[in-house]
Order: C-alpha cells, then structure tokens, then sequence
C-alpha cells in the first residue's frame, strides 16, 4: 500500500463486454461456503405471453376482446448481472449506493 502521505493514481478502465442494464431489485444471498455474498440484480417487468388465441369473428377479422393469454406467470425477473463480494465490500457498496441515491433524490428537489 501507499505511504501516509503520499498521492497514487487510480486509473478507471471498462471491460468491452460492459453493457449498462437497467435495475429494478436485487436478489440473493450468502455464497454455498458462507464466505461470499452472492447478488443478482434483476429488470422487473409484466410477463409477455408465451401464446394468445383470438377468435375470428364472422367477418373474418380478429376479435381481440375474445383473446386468451397463456403464460408463465404475471411478472418476469430477468437477472441482468450476478456480483460476489466479500461481506465488508457489500457493506461498503451498500453505503455508497445509499449516498449516491439521497444525492439524487436531494438535487431532484
């Protein structure tokens, strides 16, 4: 590490595979081994059909008041990215989320 005092240079570089996603929650836990925390940040979003059936009226055309949805379920929880971390750096993180965000949300007003 550095001597008190003394100044370094952090240089800041992003993996080309980096794409930005969107985050509604996170989900997660402790590691299998106790020693990490596992975390998956998810895009919550209504579930899109897997199929619909629509009538066909006497006219030929689609009668879509009639339409039948088969899904899987009502609300999808797409996993966008997965971090483990050590439980101090979860902490760490934790806080300046929180920073940033009431940074925000005071600026907003």
């Amino acid at each position: 590490m550095a001597k008190k005092g003394k100044k370094i240079s952090i240089v800041f570089e992003k993996d080309k595979e980096i794409k930005p996603s969107p985050v509604s929650g996170a989900w997660g836990g402790s590691s299998p081994d106790g020693l990490n925390l596992v975390v998956e940040f998810f895009l919550e979003y209504q579930t899109t059909p897997n199929y619909i059936d629509v009538n066909i009226n006497e006219t030929g055309k689609m009668d879509n008041k009639s339409e039948e949805r088969i899904s899987r379920g009502d609300i999808t929880r797409k996993i966008t990215s997965v971090s483990v971390m050590a439980p101090e750096t979860a902490i760490v993180v934790g806080k300046w989320l929180t920073e940033k965000g009431n940074e925000l949300l005071k600026a907003k007003k």
